[in-house]
């Protein structure tokens, strides 16, 4: 067999080839892997070959036509010798689908390949080029848009991270910073995807912070980090770092993506990308497969952040185990994504993943139910990831047009591949509960809907329920690449190569034992190793957002109030956070025994106001409830050192905190008319749901001086004035988040837009009026701030209105 034969012939495509052709063409191949186990060195023509196979469209053959053990062997001899390029090729064939879908054991193939990436130095930036090279103009994102669709290719992406990388790597040459690290406080984009990529190849250590983060936290983080380059999404997140800017001496340069600063160190995106056109030398350098390759921050349990740092081996081996576990995903699918980017299953899962398997990746264009359906039937995604919410609206909206029960299944499989686009196969429900009887409903009609269990530390995954195999309430077993097992308490224990490198800034003996990672989750185990979460034993949850929160933290903030003698923070999966709270009734400064119940709740309504000033929209407390005895001992809902047991409580006091979660929205009524107000607007406000009132002239918030004017006109025509604003009504109640969420219906309304505050200009989700609620009339002139007029004017220009 000639190399050099076999070179021209994958080169020239399987286009070229007959079947005859290619059938030969496969023989030769594998003659040729046998023969590089007998190779000491290798020359560019070997290269070549594994670089052209998957732009000439003979991957897929050839990887179904190897065979495992052959393929395993060739992998243990390259070991023996140092063959770094070949040993990428080797890691890119056999990541195929076809070639994965023959593997027998997933571990064993896991230990193998991660002693070849640590042989090669395989590291992102191999990888980046590689799927550049094998995809070509091919396309990889997808930005859908009112019914349209921008397509980038997999050459673009390479194009615009060289791009990315001179002036990055300029900018930290002229700010001194060239060994520093680059934070971004970033919502999903294309841009924040190719500035991870820009970083991740060049071996800067980037800082995710979340994007919901308040003040104080972005504070702590750059502090900690002392990172040197700010990336910042919008106005919205300047804000904040304009109020903490004095506090943070590190950061050096800040760049906007979306508008511009008359501020000198503030460049736009546009400014930022103009270094690369400079005729500049600067420095370039290859990460090494131990470098930290990006630090991600998520809540402390009591206190400030924590920084995970991640190393390339974590990223890239965790890919490779991710594929073993679902060895049928490959280059021929497609995600519909909106978890967020500074999130392990946005980033690693969606992102990354969609780039190991050279899927395509579409953004969804908001995160609103309705956006989701739109994009659904758009992009025709193959597979899509998110937390439990997501998958109860898909649900209830197929519940809406067919009889889930009663239907037959031709017609309810029929409704579930038009809502679902007609090509949806795979789907993960994570970081929350998701009842079985949803699991099994979307199984039963063709997509394999999965359950898992991971965090942060992991890149993401720790468990999931094999394909095809889910058990009821189950959280799956161990993707390949980890082990996990369970400590004397239940706690579930793990260890492996794409667990975390550690935390920032602590000494690594404190986070591990042993090599063992513990978190903080009390599971139970099944003979077949499938886990099921009985408690927690780390004060952390996460709300049905899939967002993270610490509950100790929280509840510290009353230590201050002596009037409180013990309260216990809920939301873990639910909307928001709620708070019930067992007085001191012995405390001397406030007699609360004299107080009659509407002055008492008064009380601890005006604190929890208080306390919400200091926390993020998500974790605000939307409402409470004062409870009739302590949490004890004889109950079993504190432990020997009186730290509660969370389970126990929630399960005791079920019955008062259901009534604390009966509707998304509250009712108060002006007049005759009844307004339903969403409570997430509450949360937002900072207040509780019965800090809004009610009168014949409008709603209100008194402990924000707050009032909007709402007045029905024509009870017939259903006409309502709002503010500035008249309104036609579809509805017999007014429909305040249609409201909210369009901007159509509030620009130029004054009036609404002091009543709502800045923060409505971000709560966009809808382009076009709901059907509940639409514009009529203006009763007074319309008039804008500088802000909204920014905001129509980048509609305007992107043709959404």
């Amino acid at each position: 067999m000639n190399i050099n034969e076999l070179r021209d012939r994958i080169s020239s495509g399987a286009a070229a080839l007959s079947q005859e052709d290619k059938s030969e063409l496969i023989s030769d191949f594998n003659h040729f892997l046998q023969s590089l186990s007998r190779m000491n060195e290798t020359d560019n023509t070997v290269g070549d070959i594994f670089e052209n196979l998957y732009s000439s469209n003979l991957a897929d053959e050839i990887a179904s036509n190897l065979d495992e053990k052959a393929v395993y062997d060739l992998g243990t001899k390259l070991l023996e010798n140092e063959l770094p390029t070949l040993i990428h090729g080797y890691l890119n064939l056999i990541r195929n689908s076809n070639f994965l879908i023959k593997i027998t054991d997933a571990n064993k193939w896991a230990d193998l390949i991660s002693k070849l990436i640590d042989k090669s130095n395989y590291t992102f930036s191999v990888l980046f080029d590689q799927r550049i090279k094998d995809y070509g103009n091919r396309a990889f994102f997808r930005l859908p848009k009112h019914g349209e669709e921008e397509r980038i290719s997999w050459n673009k992406v390479g194009e615009e991270v060289e791009r990315y990388s001179k002036s990055l790597l300029l900018l930290r040459k002229e700010i001194s910073s060239q060994d520093g690290k680059v934070a971004f406080l970033l919502e999903n984009c294309v841009e924040m995807a190719l500035l991870d990529f820009t970083c991740l190849k060049n071996g800067i250590v980037n800082v995710m912070i979340p994007a919901n983060s308040v003040g104080d936290h972005i504070k702590f983080i750059l502090n900690e980090t002392k990172a040197g380059i700010l990336f910042v999404q919008n106005e919205k997140q300047l804000y904040k770092i304009n109020k903490i800017r004095k506090e943070i001496p590190s950061v050096k340069k800040i760049i906007l993506i979306e508008g511009r600063s008359i501020d000198k160190s503030i460049l736009s995106l546009k400014e930022f990308l103009d270094y690369s056109k400079k005729k500049e030398e600067y420095e370039t350098r290859k990460p090494e497969v131990d470098d930290i390759a990006t630090i991600m921050y998520t809540s402390g349990t009591t206190g400030e952040p924590k920084g995970i740092m991640f190393s390339h081996k974590n990223l890239t081996f965790k890919r490779f185990c991710r594929a073993l576990a679902l060895p049928e995903i490959g280059d021929k699918d497609r995600f519909l994504s909106y978890l967020p980017l500074f999130h392990t299953f946005g980033r690693y899962l969606e992102l990354m993943g969609a780039f190991f398997w050279g899927a395509e990746y579409a953004f969804m264009e908001n995160p609103s139910v309705d956006a989701m359906l739109s994009n659904m039937k758009q992009i025709h995604p193959t597979i899509f990831i998110s937390i439990p919410k997501k998958w109860i609206q898909i649900y209830d909206y197929i519940s809406s047009h067919v009889n889930v029960e009663l239907d037959p299944d031709e017609k309810i499989d029929s409704v579930v591949k038009d809502v679902t686009g007609g090509e949806l196969r795979f789907g993960l429900s994570a970081a929350g509960f998701l009842p079985p009887e949803i699991f099994q409903f979307f199984q039963r009609y063709g997509i394999e809907l999965m359950s898992g269990f991971g965090m942060t530390e992991a890149t993401g995954g720790i468990t999931m329920t094999p394909p095809g195999k889910y058990k009821y309430n189950s959280l799956g077993s161990a993707l390949p690449g980890i082990q996990i097992k369970l400590a004397d308490d239940g706690e579930l224990l793990i260890k492996g190569e794409y667990v975390m490198a550690g935390y920032f800034n602590q000494p690594k003996e404190e986070v591990f034992e042993n090599g063992w990672f513990a978190t903080g989750d009390i599971m139970i185990m099944d003979e077949d190793g499938f886990i099921e979460i009985i408690d927690r034993k780390k004060e952390i949850y996460k709300n049905i957002k899939g967002e993270t929160i610490a509950p100790q933290k929280i509840e510290n903030y009353f230590r201050d109030f002596e009037t409180i003698k013990q309260v216990f923070l809920v939301g873990d999966h639910r909307p928001y956070n709620t708070v019930l709270i067992y007085p001191n009734y012995e405390n001397e400064s406030v007699d609360l025994n004299k107080m009659d119940d509407v002055s008492c709740k008064e009380y601890f309504s005006s604190m929890i106001v208080s306390i919400n000033k200091f926390l993020a929209p998500f974790e605000r407390i939307l409402d409470f409830r004062i409870i009739d005895r302590p949490f004890d001992l004889e109950h079993g809902e504190l432990t020997p050192k009186g730290t509660y047991k969370r389970r126990v409580i929630e399960k005791n006091f079920e019955e008062v905190i259901s009534s604390m979660y009966l509707q998304n929205y509250i009712s108060v009524y002006v007049d005759i008319l009844e307004v339903r107000v969403p409570n997430w607007f509450l949360r937002e406000k900072g207040c509780l749901s019965r800090d809004l009132t009610a009168d014949n002239k409008g709603i209100s918030i008194p402990k924000q001086n707050l009032f909007l004017s709402i007045e029905l006109i024509d009870s017939k025509k259903q006409l309502v004035k709002i503010g500035s604003f008249l309104y036609k009504m579809n509805k017999a109640y007014l429909d305040f988040q249609a409201l909210l969420t369009t901007p159509v219906l509030w620009l130029g309304n004054r009036k609404l837009v002091e009543f709502t505050g800045d923060g409505l200009i971000s709560w966009a989700r809808k382009t076009r009026p709901s059907d509940n609620i639409k514009f009529y009339d203006t009763l007074e002139e319309p008039e804008m701030f500088e802000e909204e007029l920014l905001f129509l004017g980048d509609a305007i220009e992107k043709q959404e209105y």
